[in-house]
């Protein structure tokens, strides 16, 4: 044969083989529209892989792709389903750009991906001549002196920079296969709500992550997220690693791929080759292995909970097994978020089902939508451990519609009521996507839980007045007739809610042929019973009447039952009642709560369900009870006690359980008696231990900065504020509590500390002693009397109750520098007439500023949650409460104002508070701090938008754990 032709044989087969062997490989089996192809052209790395791996215009499988700045309008598109399956790339977002809050929070949810706003970079040359370090990163810092390699990281949206001089390069793997990293972009630091989803890691050297407090934490950094939903998969890239320098002109080359990854590992493009398409072929079987359909509406009626004749029964393997209801209520409510923000991560509701569950706790109940990853994170728990927890689900009734229109049926609330549960059935089934809108969770729901949902709760806690206004408006409209409801002698209102609780039942069946029992929220004030020991009117002013509700049809196949939020506190004639309080409990002790919980339960022709019931571990106090069992000013212990012995009486009763109020502290909650004090718009930035709605939980939220305990480890030299040759005195703080620390004092030592919170007020001189600035607050320090005293022009108390409201004798005629300090006081009750005992009551008080001694370390035997101080042999350290020194919000440093001039609304912001001292020694010496100046030194702090926290589990928490057991 012709040599020549022998050569261009041989050349035709090195270069047309491979073409051939491209030609003849299968297809990547994803296609995608032409509009995604368009946006392919702005990203060569992606675009040139998938035209390597060949599109398949016939796969049920699309891609789409998110951009850096995606839009609304882009991320509806990107996961629609309703054509095909899709796969979903997103390159890492600009989040400053995403104007969007609920976009942004939809986005980190769907993707499980949450940004943190620090990204990071590895550099061989951190010196300031470095053109790949933008300008904007260096002059975030005064002087960028650095010299060699190291790590970068920057936060746009904080302005902040760290750099981390190292010599040691990032890592990059999965498990404990990890190699030096030849990525050479900027990575963004992302939190993975389940850490099994990053498919990819990146890891730093420990000698940098030990230096990065506050940035990330520990040493692994999420590079690829993953998440399958039914018909769609995700995958979020932590960098740009799609970028090459330049894309080869060929891609019809069999292989090519390995062939870049063994020559250009030293480009800066040899991720790219090395690993990234590895990764994409990775992610693209994942998303081929989605099912093309998710069968959604079961072929027989089904139902896995029923309600017997006073017992839960759950199905268990096909099994019907008795269920004794032992739970927490859960809310919306964490720190920094106001409920409707949906503030609570997936990560989040996973740890908490854990520790509910170790609490030998077996249900929760929840009032609302929440958002996806609790549905998640309740589906995942639930299918790794043996012991489900079961949910009790509410529907949510628009509470300030209903009272603006006093009529249940109008338009507007039958109208959101309905989208309400008809979404939630949606959800519940994992087959919903919910539209952002303000005050209510939202994103796609694909989570099927409906096996775990045992009873719906249907409500809120209904206003009598709105009853009543139901009631008028809609005389004439008769009993209810539906298909699996019907009533018999109801009210309007009763017949409003047999409506409503027909429609759920109807549209879950209609939709899923599912069913599951019925009931609706109730509580002592609307209930069936006559109280005529209650000394106020709208508290036995109307019932709602769970008797007059029946069910029909398949429906009487798993039953209903009556929900009841019973506390031992409220209202009133629980406390009075003669026949409850001479009840006698299961423990041969009086007990009015139980002689409450008999007579209820004979009441109804149903089983009772007690879904709320608890006691607030607060400092602050409202209402009492005659057995102690008081909203709040109680300690965690006693919290935990209370609740176990409640709990007991409920089971002694003859009750289905009891739903604990509730799991978790909600730092945006109100109390009557404080809501005056205090600004509506920024509770959730703060902890008011104060207020005792706040603290029902079983897990708080707290940093304590210091713990008092008389143990001064907790603070530094740094917090060094005045001092003198004898005494010094330290100030720190925290979002709870102002803390003080005098060192050098004695017990039998009588110290004040004084606190200037407003400027142009308060008393000059105190005791023998004048100061520049006016002295607003006193802290007395004085054994078993030591309190906390206030200047008598700024008293809010007297001021909103003698003043302004006429109710008691003021302390202040509106002079200023009186030179008069009073106690602090907290209204309990307004003047009540108690018509069983033929009595008035007078306006109840009692006095909040009183110091309680103790131990406040959590982990001390001797932990008291109540203390306000405790004493050493070094001195005396303090903690008080932010609203007990009348701050409106101490996250932006604003006080109450000068009342006597703005009302009871008036508000200032402080720039800084004055802190000083004056010590009687017990030898006579008289020490005073600031010393002879007399001005006292300020305090300041920054303002924050971002609580910082720690969860802590009560020791209530194990009382109920002993007692759930």
């Amino acid at each position: 044969m012709n040599r020549f032709v022998v050569v261009i044989l041989i050349v035709a087969g090195i270069f047309g083989l491979p073409y051939l062997f491209w030609l003849f490989q299968g297809n990547s089996g994803v296609s995608a529209s032409e509009q995604t192809r368009e946006e392919l052209q702005k990203y060569q790395g992606m675009n040139w892989y998938f035209k390597h791996k060949k599109w398949d215009e016939d796969s049920p499988l699309e891609l789409s792709l998110l951009p850096e700045d995606v839009t609304k309008e882009e991320w509806d598109a990107a996961i629609d389903v309703e054509q095909k399956k899709k796969l979903v790339l997103v390159q890492p977002i600009n989040w400053l750009g995403v104007q969007d809050e609920l976009l942004k929070r939809e986005i980190e949810d769907f993707t499980g991906a949450r940004s943190t706003g620090w990204v990071f970079r590895y550099f061989d040359d951190l010196s300031s001549s470095n053109s790949d370090i933008p300008e904007s990163t260096m002059a975030l810092q005064e002087n960028w002196d650095y010299n060699g390699a190291g790590y970068i990281f920057t936060n746009d949206r904080l302005e902040k920079v760290v750099v981390v001089p190292s010599d040691q390069p990032l890592e990059q793997g999965v498990g404990d296969q990890w190699t030096t990293s030849d990525f050479q972009g900027w990575i963004e630091v992302m939190d993975a709500s389940i850490e099994e989803e990053v498919s990819f890691w990146f890891r730093l050297p420990k000698e940098v992550s030990n230096q990065l407090e506050g940035v990330v934490e520990g040493q692994q950094l999420p590079g690829i997220i993953e998440r399958s939903h039914p018909k769609l998969h995700t995958a979020y890239m932590a960098g740009d690693f799609q970028q090459l320098e330049s894309p080869p002109g060929l891609y019809q080359i069999f292989a090519l791929t390995d062939v870049y990854g063994f020559f250009y590992k030293n480009r800066s493009d040899g991720f790219y080759w090395s690993t990234f398409t590895d990764e994409l072929d990775r992610i693209v079987a994942s998303a081929k292995e989605l099912p093309d359909e998710v069968e959604k509406r079961n072929e027989e009626l089904t139902y896995h909970s029923r309600v017997g004749e006073d017992e839960f029964e759950i199905k268990v393997n096909d099994e019907w097994q008795t269920f004794t209801v032992k739970g927490v209520n859960i809310g919306m409510g964490a720190p920094g978020y106001f409920p409707g923000e949906a503030g609570i991560s997936e990560e989040q509701y996973y740890r908490w089902f854990q520790q509910i569950g170790e609490m030998n706790a077996n249900s929760i109940r929840v009032y609302t939508v929440h958002p996806p990853g609790f549905y998640r994170a309740l589906k995942r728990y639930n299918e790794e451990h043996d012991t489900p927890l079961y949910v009790f689900h509410g529907v949510w009734a628009e509470e300030e519609l209903l009272e603006e229109t006093q009529n249940a049926f109008n338009d507007e609330t039958q109208k959101r009521f309905q989208k309400e549960y008809q979404d939630i059935v949606n959800i519940l089934h994992g087959n919903a996507r919910v539209l952002p809108q303000v005050g209510h969770a939202s994103g796609t729901y694909d989570a099927d839980v409906s096996d775990y949902v045992i009873g719906w709760i249907l409500g809120i806690e209904w206003y009598p007045e709105m009853v009543m206004g139901t009631n008028e408006a809609n005389k004439d409209i008769g009993d209810y007739e539906g298909e699996y409801v019907y009533t018999e002698g109801a009210s309007p209102f009763e017949h409003w809610l047999a409506e409503h609780m027909d429609d759920v039942i109807k549209y879950e069946m209609d939709t899923y042929n599912e069913i599951r029992p019925i009931s609706f929220t109730n509580w002592v004030t609307t209930d069936l019973l006559d109280h005529p020991s209650e000394p106020l009117e709208d508290e036995d002013m109307v019932s709602v009447n769970p008797n007059v509700v029946s069910l029909k049809g398949v429906l009487e196949e798993v039953g209903q039952f009556a929900s009841y939020h019973i506390y031992p506190y409220y209202p009133d004639f629980l406390n009075v009642d003669k026949t409850y309080r001479e009840y006698v409990d299961q423990d041969g002790m009086k007990n009015s709560y139980a002689g409450y919980l008999n007579d209820l339960k004979k009441a109804h022709k149903m089983p009772v369900l007690v879904a709320e019931f608890g006691i607030p571990a607060s400092r602050g106090g409202t209402h009492v009870n005659p057995y102690g069992w008081n909203q709040g000013n109680v300690t965690e212990k006693q919290q935990g006690e209370i609740v176990a012995k409640l709990y007991r009486t409920i089971l002694a009763e003859d009750y289905l359980g009891g739903l604990v109020f509730s799991w978790q502290d909600e730092w945006f909650k109100r109390t009557w008696n404080t809501m005056d004090y205090d600004n509506p718009e920024r509770r959730p930035y703060w902890s008011n231990q104060q207020t005792n709605e706040q603290h029902f939980g079983l897990l708080s939220f707290d940093s304590m900065k210091v713990k008092v305990d008389g143990d001064f480890k907790d603070w530094t030299e740094e917090d060094v504020f005045a001092e003198d040759s004898s005494v010094q005195l330290q100030v720190s703080h925290d979002e709870a509590y102002l803390y003080l620390n005098l060192r050098g004092i004695k017990e039998t030592d009588r110290a004040r500390i004084l606190l200037d919170t407003i400027p142009n007020q308060g008393n000059q001189t105190v005791g023998d002693v004048k100061f520049q600035e006016g002295i607003d607050f006193q802290v007395s320090l004085d054994g078993e009397d030591s309190r906390v005293l206030i200047d008598s022009y700024y008293d809010f108390y007297h001021y909103l109750y003698g003043n302004d409201q006429k109710m008691i004798e003021p302390v202040s005629t509106g002079q200023k520098n009186s030179g008069d300090f009073t106690p602090i006081y907290y209204v309990l009750n307004k003047q009540l007439y108690y018509p069983e005992l033929k009595k008035v009551e007078p306006f109840q008080f009692y006095e909040t500023g009183k110091l309680t001694r103790g131990n406040g370390n959590p982990s001390s035997p001797e932990y008291n949650s109540l203390a306000d101080y405790e004493y050493s042999e070094e001195g005396v350290e303090i903690r008080i409460p932010w609203l007990l020194l009348q701050f409106r919000d101490p996250s932006r440093l604003e006080v109450i104002g000068d009342v006597f001039r703005d009302g009871v609304e008036a508000s200032e912001v402080t720039e800084s508070i004055g802190i000083g001292a004056t010590v009687e020694m017990e030898d006579g010496e008289v020490v005073v701090l600031p010393g002879e100046s007399q001005e006292l030194p300020r305090y300041t702090w920054e303002t924050w938008n971002i609580p910082t926290f720690e969860e802590r589990l009560k020791p209530s928490y194990y009382i109920l754990q002993d007692a759930f057991k």
